[in-house]
Formats: structure tokens, C-alpha cells, sequence
């Protein structure tokens, strides 16, 4: 007799597959997932389908245009029905409503991925039910694992944690490049880099923490320059304090960089710092659900320095690859990174330390493995 469970078929539904953070994962997982369903079938379907076909990505099944919610909700369940769909895997709470539906009308399972800041606070109940009535829950963090827990009741039989991957063979330590060295007259130069977007809405990633630290690391470290890898709204802001403070010089802001130049920049710098605060703002959550960055630049060789409160505190061994401060202190993070500036023997150990840590826990095999181990009974 056929065993019917090759006839399983399954059914990745994402909030949008190109873009960094959320929609990096998501490619990695089904990268990841592909391989590993054999003779079974994945379908991908999006709410903003990608601009462009990655192939690696190959996205098939719904291919959907720009819709409501409730239209994609219909698409969607459509698409199960029709493809006899049997397990939905969800790269966000927001695409919940589909299976809870299909779980209570067909017993359909499901799976749903959390991040950080959507679930962190209070959950609009039709995600909040969609997100206690999935199968599994697989979290980015401990941190998210954790206010589940706590705050949601989620029991944790239901939590695994699976944390971001980074490609190690292509963010890996390098020579700098002599033309990004001539263009921001970086020669003799020590460079503190964060790469992250300056919007307004993302204060917490702490540009400015790092702006006012500067008064008192160029003190002892004349020659250290702020490097700022990204652009957005709250860039006229960042722009203004440096200025005010009479930090011109010392502060580069280099605008957005594609995601394939970002390893050369990475490579620029001695240390890289983004040290993101955890807390509530205008009555929403703010802070870093993992930070893709921190580990990075840590597979490019770099110490690096971060926040302690929120997922970034699973991104960066304290004391090894870097440090965790308290985001708000401007004068602990001067230290800290005065001290690794002043310091080539320990940066270089640290740099050491935190290609091998990379390696070891966050590199596209390793997350491969685990994802195996953590949906084994979905895709056997």
C-alpha cells in the first residue's frame, strides 16, 4: 500500500519575500526546506509577491498580486482546498487567519513563525488565536520565547527556537577595499561601522547613543571615525546632532548599500556597534527581535557591540565576541569600544572568536540541520 503521507503537500504563506530582517529569513527558510520535503510539495505564496523570480527562492504556487488581507485570505483558502494543501507554514502571525480556518474546518496544521515586536506586546485577537491554535511555534530568539511564554501563556511544548543564518563563505573576513578607503578618507583611520535602517520609527537601534559616545572616545582615540551604513527618514536628525556637537568630521553617513556590497564595508571597519534599546514607545514595542547584522559582522572577523535587553543579546557572546551594554549608557559604550580600539590583541581574539562562534551556531548548514530537528515530524 502507497503511504499517503508522500502526498503530502505544503503550503509557505509570507508576508513579502524581498527586503532584509523578516524577508531574508523567510528565503532562507524555504532554501532551506526545499531539500529537505524529498517527494513532497512546497508551495510558496505571498501578500506582496517578489518584483523579480529568484530562482533559489522558486516561487510557485499562489502568486498573487497586491490584494487586501481579505481578498488574500480567500486566494489563499482557495489555494488549500483546490491543491488539497495538508500543512501551512506562516512566516508571520499576520498570515494565521488561513489555517486557523482550515485547522478547525479540515485539520489542517500549522506552524507559525515570531519574530520580535509583533508579538512582544499586545496581539490583535484574530493573530492572538491564530498564533495559540498553531501546532508549533518557532521563535528567533530566547527573548521572544520567553514573552510568549510569560505574557501569552503560549505553553512551552508549543516554542522552538530557530535563530537567523548568515552565509558565511560570502560575509568573510577581508582586506579593505582601497576605493571604499579613498572615498571616505579612511586611511590611518580607526572605524566604528552600523549598518541599519535611520528611520524614525527605529530609534532604538541607537545611532545617537553612539553619536554622543564619540565625544569621549576621540579623546583617547583621535583618529575614530562613525561610519553609518544605511538611510532613511531620521538620517536630517543624526545628521544635525553630529554637527551640533562638533563630531562632523567623525561621522560618515554612506547611505544605503545593496546587500552584495555589504561584506567590503563590513571589512572597513574595527568595530562594529549598534547598540539597540528594548522598551515601549508611543505605546508600541521597540528593540531587536535577533539582528541579522550583529552576526554578520561577526562572520566578517569583527567584535562587535550590542545591546543586552531584547533578542540581540543571543546574537553576541559577552566578553568573547564583543560586548552587551546597557543602550543607553554613552559613556559604558565609549569604553568598550575604546577599549577594543586601543586594544589589537583583544580585537583580534574577538575577531577570532566570533568567525568560529558564527560558524558554529549561526551558518546556512547549521541552520539547515536544525530546522530538520525542529520540523522533524512536518517534513517526514
Amino acid at each position: 500500500m502507497r503511504d499517503n503521507r508522500n502526498k503530502l503537500k505544503t503550503l509557505l504563506l509570507a508576508t513579502g519575500l524581498e527586503g532584509g530582517g523578516l524577508e531574508n529569513y523567510t528565503r532562507n527558510l524555504i532554501h532551506a526546506l526545499r531539500p529537505l520535503m524529498k517527494n513532497k510539495r512546497l508551495f510558496t505564496g505571498s501578500l506582496i509577491p517578489p518584483k523579480s523570480k529568484d530562482t533559489k527562492v522558486d516561487f510557485s504556487g499562489l502568486g498573487l498580486h497586491l490584494t487586501t488581507r481579505g481578498i488574500f485570505i480567500f486566494q489563499s483558502l482557495s489555494f488549500i482546498l483546490f491543491h488539497k494543501i495538508s500543512q501551512v507554514v506562516c512566516n508571520h502571525i499576520a498570515m494565521t487567519p488561513t489555517p486557523l480556518i482550515t485547522k478547525t474546518l479540515l485539520g489542517t496544521r500549522y506552524i507559525v513563525f515570531a519574530h520580535g515586536i509583533e508579538v512582544w506586546g499586545r496581539i490583535k485577537k484574530p493573530y492572538l488565536w491564530g498564533l495559540r491554535n498553531a501546532d508549533r511555534i518557532i521563535c528567533v530568539s530566547r527573548f521572544t520565547r520567553d514573552i510568549l511564554i510569560k505574557k501569552h501563556s503560549i505553553p512551552p511544548s508549543k516554542l522552538k527556537i530557530l535563530h537567523p543564518c548568515v552565509d558565511t563563505v560570502k560575509f568573510k573576513p577581508g582586506n579593505k577595499n582601497p576605493q571604499l578607503v579613498k572615498k571616505y578618507n579612511l586611511k590611518g583611520k580607526k572605524v566604528i561601522l552600523s549598518v541599519g535602517r535611520l528611520s524614525a520609527q527605529e530609534q532604538y537601534k541607537g545611532h545617537d547613543t553612539v553619536i554622543l559616545s564619540l565625544k569621549e572616545i576621540i579623546k583617547d582615540v583621535p583618529e575614530a571615525v562613525y561610519l553609518i551604513v544605511g538611510d532613511g527618514d531620521d538620517r536630517k536628525r543624526l545628521e544635525s546632532m553630529a554637527e551640533e556637537l562638533g563630531l562632523k568630521q567623525h561621522v560618515i553617513f554612506a547611505g544605503f548599500v545593496p546587500e552584495n556590497l555589504l561584506v567590503d564595508y563590513y571589512n572597513l571597519c574595527d568595530v562594529f556597534v549598534m547598540p539597540s534599546k528594548f522598551g515601549v514607545r508611543h505605546g508600541r514595542y521597540m528593540g531587536e527581535g535577533f539582528g541579522i547584522v550583529y552576526i554578520e559582522a561577526q562572520s566578517c572577523g569583527k567584535p562587535v557591540i550590542a545591546g543586552k535587553y531584547g533578542g540581540s543579546s543571543d546574537a553576541v557572546l559577552h566578553g568573547e565576541t564583543g560586548y552587551l551594554v546597557h543602550p543607553e549608557n554613552s559613556n559604558e559604550i565609549a569604553e568598550r569600544i575604546i577599549k577594543i580600539l586601543k586594544n589589537r590583541r583583544l580585537s583580534e581574539r574577538m575577531g577570532r572568536k566570533a568567525r568560529e562562534w558564527v560558524i558554529a551556531n549561526f551558518s546556512c548548514k547549521i541552520f539547515k540541520d536544525r530546522i530538520k530537528d525542529t520540523l522533524k515530524d512536518f517534513i517526514d
